[in-house]
């Protein structure tokens, strides 16, 4: 007994199937054609069976060379018709093989075309990326000669501040001395003015009672007079160049306090380059974090190239694949 789905017309056809393909029909043949199945036992029962049915059929009834013949014209019109259907399958299948791999070679073309697009934007992005890197570094270079600018611009004010308040200070030295000499002149001349008109005066009330005693006298008492006018003339004279002196002084003190407020003014303009220093740090620190940014994004880009260029060498490894199993397919075709 055969294995379950074993039927001698089934062992028939394989074995007609191999003979017709011109391979002998042995056991192990017929059991591949099979599928590898049934047992080998069951098999060699059947083949001696169609055996024995085939040549009881033939004895009696024609010749040997009429049996070979009449086999010959059956196995010819058999491998015909098998060879046909084998031929149509092969067809079907290649051309549904072919079909298939049009369409998985037109979506691999279409995918390289995207990758490679893919590819020209992520070298552009990756362009435009080193270029405003390049710029940021240059802009942080600028800015970084622009800080070193301000910060001896602002050592030279500090040492101006320094050199101004020294010379206000000697200035203050200056009027204070000015001031105390000017006193001092003032004190000596409303003492001087006070002798001289004490002078004056004993002199007038010598004069008044010399004056009916001794009228030979007032020659003397004139030129005694004239001499003193010339006096007061040279004190009014001393007294001028005093209050010029002192008016010179004022100019200076004018000058000084105009130099003193100017130097009030470096301060401010000392905190004004001193915040603009400090907006011209945090400017530079906001360019180097922007730098980082950039070359993290740079990094990143190259990696998504390298990332992308692998993925396209692959697919155009499988597109090549894929042509050389089409050719494959269609050389047995073409034979």
């Amino acid at each position: 007994m055969a294995r379950g789905g074993i039927y001698k017309s089934e062992v028939l056809r394989a074995r007609d199937r191999l003979v017709s393909l011109g391979k002998y029909p042995s056991i192990d043949a017929v059991r591949i054609e099979l599928g590898n199945t049934g047992s080998k036992a069951t098999i060699h029962r059947y083949l001696k069976e169609i055996e024995e049915d085939e040549a009881n059929a033939a004895a009696p009834k024609i010749s040997i060379s009429e049996e070979i013949a009449e086999l010959v014209n059956r196995l010819s019109g058999r491998l015909e018709f098998e060879t046909n259907a084998r031929v149509v399958a092969l067809m079907e299948e290649f051309n549904g093989k072919e079909v298939q791999f049009k369409a998985s070679l037109d979506a691999s073309r279409s995918e390289a075309a995207a990758t490679r697009q893919q590819l020209e934007q992520a070298g552009a992005e990756l362009t435009k990326e080193r270029d405003a890197a390049e710029g940021a570094g240059r802009q942080l270079a600028t800015k970084e000669k622009e800080l070193a600018q301000l910060t001896e611009q602002v050592a030279q004010l500090h040492a101006r501040v320094e050199s101004a308040q020294t010379h206000s200070q000697s200035l203050e030295e200056k009027h204070t001395h000015a001031r105390q000499a000017l006193e001092h002149f003032r004190e000596a001349s409303k003492e001087q003015r006070e002798r001289e008109l004490r002078q004056h005066e004993q002199q007038l009330q010598y004069l008044q009672t010399e004056l009916s005693k001794a009228n030979a006298a007032a020659l003397a008492s004139q030129q005694q007079m004239r001499n003193d006018h010339q006096q007061n003339q040279a004190l009014s004279r001393e007294l001028g160049l005093a209050r010029s002196q002192l008016q010179q002084l004022g100019t200076q003190l004018e000058v000084t306090q105009q130099a003193a407020q100017g130097f009030a003014d470096m301060p401010q303009q000392l905190e004004e380059l001193t915040a603009k220093v400090l907006s011209q740090e945090e400017e530079n620190t906001r360019l180097r974090a922007d730098l980082l940014q950039a070359t993290q994004r740079n990094l990143e880009l190259e990696r998504q190239l390298s990332a992308t260029v692998a993925a396209d060498a692959a697919r155009q490894q499988l597109t090549t694949e894929l042509m050389n199993r089409l050719d494959a397919l269609r050389s047995p075709a073409g034979k």
